[in-house]
């Protein structure tokens, strides 16, 4: 048994390769087998039994929940080969054929299916990884950073490098060709497990391995030796090991990355590079695969059609009151924790529990679990943070932010008319039901003697 995290994961056919750092510092590289799939609705069976070939390697009937409350029976096929689901996949959107978990990622599907989590701590005996129970750990993952500042000239040759590890610090320079085999040399040496740049992630995997390739077949920037003159997209190049830019790395550090990795339930390379919006949707759709729910496609306009009065009586926006202007003695400050997080889980507001005039109570919705694990954990780090020493504190720090711009992001989201769950009456109950809250706290403020108070609430915009 040994115990470590995952820091990476690559799908190549039917082999999901893991790359799992352990506490003692080594590197294992574990394959598991792992078989794609989709789901089309029973009833459309006659559109799809023409491509049913050699790679589809079973097709099973399932009855699966639709979301918001409906159930419906499905055909899910599974493929043994990736690049014949992607021309199913084709195929099957030519002939208009709804298909459902379709634009899923593969590496989201294995993780959802094995609900494994990047970056947290598992026990992994050979066989099975089984998650330790440090929820509420301060520290980041035990992981190796290189960092690393390359020169490039103006006609795009590698001149010079200074890296940094431990307590070493070091500069090379030199011809190109020297310059690229030092560098090999010193992540061969260190094997760091993250490098940070000081370009754009993508545009130093780019030009490194476009001058790589001048010089030399194969080059290790990952963990892995590459034919770099046969592949087409480098960043492909790039695996077991973890490329980020210094500029939107430091603030996050590896502890935000691991909340990252935690919410979104992805390998932290796309966890670092996704859009909070596109994160929020990721856990939706564990969520809902936990659930039972077939994952409807993410091009999913929900709009509910109404009238443009009907639209300004219901989503009045953020409440807002002009300040009394001049100088004011015994002034108090309210700020509401999590507000609209809050407002989220108690009152149990989500896509299928509001309509126009109510919010049911029960059963408990899908944004209410999206939002109340993330939540208690950022409320956690937070008022924690106050009692740790450096660097705990920044450790929790950096957690508690990550989780504060993904809480805000849930909220936001709910608002977005491409929500693939989404319902617009989401967005405008939490404003609403946070204007009530915001005029009751008015009102209790009056009584308590402040007769001038003015109270501001400005709503964040979707993402």
């Amino acid at each position: 048994m040994v115990e470590g995290w995952i820091i990476d994961l690559k799908i190549k056919n039917n082999v999901a390769e893991i790359w799992f750092k352990t506490v003692d510092e080594k590197v294992l590289q574990i394959e598991k087998l792992y078989e794609t799939y989709l789901y089309v609705p029973k009833s459309r069976l006659e559109h799809v039994l023409d491509i049913l070939g050699s790679e589809v390697v079973r097709a099973e009937n399932e009855k699966k929940r639709i979301f918001p409350d409906g159930r419906g029976e499905f055909i899910k096929l599974s493929f043994g080969s990736l690049s014949f689901y992607k021309i199913a996949l084709g195929e099957l959107g030519k002939r208009g054929v709804e298909v459902y978990d379709g634009d899923l990622l593969h590496s989201q599907k294995f993780l959802f299916e094995k609900d494994l989590i990047p970056l947290a701590r598992y026990d992994y005996s050979g066989r099975e990884f089984k998650l330790v129970d440090d929820d509420y750990r301060v520290e980041p993952p035990n992981l190796a950073i290189l960092y690393l500042a390359v020169k490039f000239e103006p006609n795009s040759e590698l001149r010079e490098f200074t890296y940094k590890i431990y307590n070493e610090k070091e500069t090379v320079e030199g011809d190109e060709e020297y310059v690229l085999k030092e560098l090999g040399h010193i992540l061969r040496k260190y094997d760091p497990d993250v490098l940070v740049v000081n370009l754009d992630w993508d545009e130093f995997i780019d030009k490194l391995l476009s001058r790589a390739r001048l010089y030399y077949k194969y080059y290790t920037l990952g963990r892995t030796r590459v034919n770099i003159r046969k592949i087409k997209n480098f960043k492909l190049a790039v695996v077991g090991r973890l490329v980020f830019s210094h500029h939107g790395f430091e603030s996050l550090g590896l502890a935000g990355l691991e909340e990252r990795c935690r919410f979104s339930i992805l390998p932290p390379k796309i966890a670092y590079r996704w859009t909070a919006g596109r994160l929020v949707d990721s856990r939706q759709c564990y969520l809902a695969f936990k659930k039972g729910y077939a994952i409807p496609p993410s091009e999913n306009l929900n709009l509910v059609v109404r009238s443009a009065w009907e639209i300004h009586a219901n989503d009045k926006g953020g409440l807002l009151q002009s300040p009394i202007i001049g100088l004011h003695e015994n002034v108090a400050v309210l700020d509401f924790e999590s507000m609209f997080p809050n407002i989220i889980v108690k009152y149990n507001v989500s896509y299928e529990t509001v309509a126009f005039n109510k919010v049911k109570e029960k059963p408990r919705g899908l944004l209410a679990d999206v939002v109340k694990t993330p939540l208690d954990r950022r409320l956690y780090f937070k008022h924690s943070k106050k009692n740790l020493r450096e660097p705990y504190r920044t450790w929790a720090e950096q957690r508690q932010n990550e989780l504060k711009l993904l809480l805000v992001s849930c909220y936001g989201y709910s608002g977005n008319n491409f929500n693939r769950f989404g319902n617009p009456l989401t967005f405008e109950w939490i404003n609403k039901i946070s204007r009530m809250i915001m005029a009751k706290v008015y009102d209790i403020a009056r009584v308590k003697g402040f007769k001038n108070c003015r109270l501001k609430w400005i709503e964040y915009t979707s993402f």
